[in-house]
């Protein structure tokens, strides 16, 4: 990797630091991608003591009601490789605050702790001991060999660095199997820590994957007359950002998109055949963010669909354009982390002759409810097709005082969601939902309103999450929260 990184403890004086300014460089390891040649670096600071400590992370993931023959939730959540890159907290607490690039360092020991759960990620890396500096380490999977191509300068600004951190990808994103597919670039970042000799791991490390995810699904009202043979994607990009620039990100929430400034286009569409019975196309498109597209005829702006289809039997495809427009008419980027479902739920007649012609003009005979969802924060997702329901975890588990409050957040498609707790925790477990004032995200706040303290044992509580409310359940899907309350502090 072409930054300053080295390993500790015991690195060669082979290894080399690169400070302030490129230079010419020769292999010099075989367990470095390049080394640099460098101003002298004192052995004390080569030398300098780290520490190994553990990283916990989460991804995303979604539990469709149907699979396809492409890839699963198992693979949009595989993590390959981790680099971690290390920035130094300037002036902590104050106005001017900022983060400066301070080391690299390679995680190790990957691996799936928690076997009910993909999604979760623990890794190892050798951290420096620093008892007097905060640092902020960002999180990243499967983009080593992008990495390697990047020159990063010690002490660089954090929002240089991201800027430089991009990855590439002509043509489709390969998706098409189990045993044949790219794993997805993804970031994530820490709070800012001291690392010391007693730290032993980083948790809550939510990781966000460089892609949208797009799934093509034809209703139960539209299959009586029409077939789904192609589904092609246009205008797409091939250039993207790993991280999100810091201002389209809040949070886990994407706000908007993050595009490199000459970021390239693919050439031409990018095809995907449906297999008979031509019903739907799930977790084989993913793309990469892309501006608003528009209804107006020969659009180049924004990434759009062009879905080829066979309507009442007929032995001849004709093309029908999908732009992403929500119910409102509003139309949408195609943000990072999101999942959108295009649901097809009638079609009206024959669409254009040509992909050509569906291009140059105006959308027809063609009805889709467009569903988006920000994957950010949330990992247990199902679906039914028509419904979805997102919570960020079903498992919570506090301490024995009372006055405890919980933030779990929900997210729900097609339908408002309710929750309730079961009668016999109404004594320890009272429930609220926030709104944010600001974009409309909700969560459920589950407040612990008894202590545990002197009791036997920890005692366990259900709340129930479903689509509807407090009258009338909508959908079929619901989930369960397990509440844990210890009887210690």
């Amino acid at each position: 990797m072409k930054i300053f990184s080295y390993n500790f403890p015991g690195i060669s004086l082979q290894h080399c630091l690169k400070i302030g300014y490129a230079v010419v460089f020769m292999v010099c390891s075989a367990g470095m991608i390049s080394c640099r040649k460098q101003e002298p670096f004192s052995l004390n600071a080569l030398e300098r003591a780290s520490k190994t400590v553990g990283f916990n992370v989460q991804l995303p993931g979604h539990n469709p009601a149907v699979n396809t023959y492409a890839i699963n939730d198992n693979e949009e959540n595989a993590v390959k490789m981790v680099d971690i890159l290390a920035f130094k907290i300037v002036n902590k607490g104050l106005a001017n605050e900022y983060e400066t690039f301070a080391y690299s360092v390679s995680g190790t020991d990957i691996s799936t702790p928690d076997a009910a759960n993909t999604a979760g990620k623990s890794f190892r890396a050798a951290l420096r001991i620093d008892n007097d500096n905060y640092y902020r380490f960002v999180v990243l999977a499967n983009v080593h060999e992008e990495l390697s191509k990047v020159i990063i300068n010690e002490g660089e600004r954090k929002e240089a660095v991201l800027t430089k951190l991009t990855f590439s990808k002509s043509g489709a994103w390969n998706a098409s199997s189990v045993l044949s597919y790219d794993a997805f670039p993804m970031w994530g970042e820490t709070e800012c820590a001291v690392i010391s000799g007693s730290t032993t791991s980083l948790n809550s490390i939510a990781l966000v994957r460089s892609l949208a995810r797009i799934d093509v699904v034809l209703s139960k009202t539209a299959i009586s007359n029409f077939q789904i043979t192609t589904v092609s994607l246009a205008n797409s990009y091939s250039q993207g950002l790993i991280a999100p620039v810091p201002y389209n990100f809040d949070g886990n929430v994407v706000r908007s998109e993050s595009i490199p400034p000459e970021a390239q286009r693919n050439n031409g569409l990018l095809t995907y055949q449906v297999l008979s019975p031509g019903k739907s196309l799930q977790q084989e498109i993913y793309a990469l963010e892309s501006p608003k597209s528009s209804l107006l005829p020969n659009q180049t702006e924004g990434t759009e669909l062009i879905i080829g289809g066979r309507y009442q039997g007929s032995d001849v495809d004709t093309y029908y354009r999908v732009a992403f427009i929500d119910g409102s008419g509003n139309a949408l980027p195609l943000l990072r982390n999101y999942k959108y479902t295009v649901n097809i739920t009638a079609v009206g007649g024959a669409g254009y002759a040509s992909i050509s012609d569906a291009q140059s003009n105006i959308p027809i005979n063609m009805e889709v409810d467009l569903k988006q969802l920000d994957d950010g924060g949330l990992n247990v997702i199902s679906t039914d097709g028509q419904y979805i329901l997102a919570l960020g975890t079903d498992q919570v588990e506090v301490g024995a005082a009372k006055g405890q409050v919980i933030r779990v957040r929900i997210s729900s498609v097609g339908a408002s969601w309710f929750a309730y707790s079961d009668p016999k925790d109404a004594n320890w477990i009272d429930l609220n939902r926030e709104v944010d004032p600001i974009d409309g995200k909700s969560n459920l706040l589950i407040n612990i309103i008894a202590t545990n303290l002197g009791l036997s044992g920890p005692r366990t509580g259900k709340i129930t999450v479903r689509l509807g409310d407090a009258n009338a359940t909508i959908g079929r899907i619901s989930k369960t929260i397990t509440v844990t309350q210890r009887d210690t502090n």
